[in-house]
């Protein structure tokens, strides 16, 4: 989705690092890392109530879930990193953080947070299995053969552990059981393409090449499985462009724009609060000749959301894409009035300022912005274009 240089100031809130003077300050992306209003409304809540409560795990384990779940593992990283700060006994934190240093690549780290982890809940299946990964990755075939086996013995009905054991098995030159342990796996689980995959490897190092052509040169299914209910439940932070709101999008065939507009509004109409769902039905609107009926839906949603400061942007936006500067500007104010310290509100006054030959006012609000948290290059040129105007503005008057 196309972001106006409005909607880029809704989605830029700028950089927090956790620092010794505050190592509870809430960490939140840079402008670039997050597309979405769907899940900048969610980060927005999130750091809202942790600079109001820094001392809320709950909220900054579900601002950490949100990173984690929206491909953002960096920010993961470090926001799961302090809760175990706060609280050095906090389980699903350890397992989260192991699964983070994981995916980016830092096993050692990983299973640091993963001893930690099994120090508090020393039975739960998917922390041996992925503590077990990454010892067979590091040549720990021994240490691995453990904790695949204390995961089977958790939990016989999770799959990665019996994939596990039966890669212990092919390094320890046990090809056969191996390929026998894994027949029952495919057996069970037949849309599970990993195990297919590894079975066929077991049966040609074992030696039964027709055995392995017959799995290797088959269809074998992509389907991912994981029994691992800690971190689905990461996975329900996903927000963006997906599921309903993609379909609706891309709706096309003969009815062209008119289908993907009866999409959207029956999409928004379940989803009052969907920013991103909003904005595109405006902009679709707005493409297909529609501008006044794209008014009329912002107004409708402003009347039944009124708190809502973002609708205010958007309504902002619009106006400024039909050159009525004075509206848009009014939007932008009431904006900031709904929230007074949502820097994206003053990002987007600034710009109109700037529009309308304030460069002064321009430079006042741009960097009430960035005092407020709000980042990034666009903010950058805006003020720099604003300095540089009043700079000749002074100058002309000097002469």
């Amino acid at each position: 989705m196309r972001t106006t240089a409005i909607g880029f100031a809704a989605l830029a809130i700028g950089s927090f690092a956790c620092t010794k003077e505050d190592p509870l300050a809430p960490i939140v992306p840079a402008v670039g890392q997050v597309t979405d209003a769907t899940l900048m409304d969610q980060i927005d809540g999130a750091v809202a109530r942790l600079r109001e409560r820094p001392d809320d795990l709950k909220m900054r384990m579900q601002l950490a879930a949100v990173y984690d779940a929206n491909g953002v593992p960096e920010l993961a990283t470090e926001t799961y990193q302090q809760v175990v700060e706060i609280d050095p006994g906090h389980q699903r934190a350890w397992y989260h953080l192991g699964r983070m240093r994981q995916r980016t690549g830092d096993g050692e780290a990983a299973l640091e947070a993963y001893a930690r982890a099994v120090h508090v809940v020393p039975d739960y299946a998917p922390l041996h299995w992925r503590r077990g990964r990454i010892l067979l990755s590091l040549g720990r075939v021994d240490e691995a053969g453990e904790a695949f086996g204390r995961s089977v013995a958790l939990d016989p009905n999770d799959p990665d552990g019996l994939i596990g054991a039966a890669r212990v098995r092919l390094e320890r030159g046990e090809a056969r059981e191996a390929a026998e342990s894994l027949e029952d796996v495919v057996k069970r689980w037949p849309d599970y393409g990993r195990a297919a995959r590894l079975l066929g490897r077991a049966w040609q190092e074992a030696g039964e090449t027709e055995k392995a052509l017959m799995i290797l040169t088959g269809p074998i299914p992509d389907t991912k499985f994981r029994v691992d209910p800690w971190a689905k439940k990461v996975q329900g932070m996903k927000a963006g462009l997906t599921g309903d709101l993609k379909a609706a999008i891309a709706e096309q065939g003969e009815k062209g724009p008119r289908a993907r507009i009866a999409a959207l509004e029956e999409l928004s109409a379940e989803r009052l609060d969907d920013m991103a769902v909003l904005d595109e039905l405006v902009k679709t609107l707005e493409r297909a000749g529609n501008g006044d009926r794209a008014l009329a839906v912002l107004e409708e949603r402003r009347a039944r959301r009124p708190e809502q400061q973002r609708i205010e942007l958007l309504l902002a936006g619009a106006y400024e894409r039909r050159r009525d500067l004075p509206k848009a500007i009014d939007h932008a104010y009431l904006a900031i009035q709904k929230a007074p310290e949502f820097g994206p509100a003053y990002f987007a006054m600034g710009r109109l300022r700037l529009e309308t030959g304030d460069a002064e006012g321009a430079i006042e609000d741009i960097e009430r912005a960035k005092a407020l948290g709000a980042s990034g290059p666009e903010l950058e040129k805006a003020l720099a274009r604003a300095r540089a105007e009043f700079a000749g503005y002074e100058k002309d008057g000097d002469e």
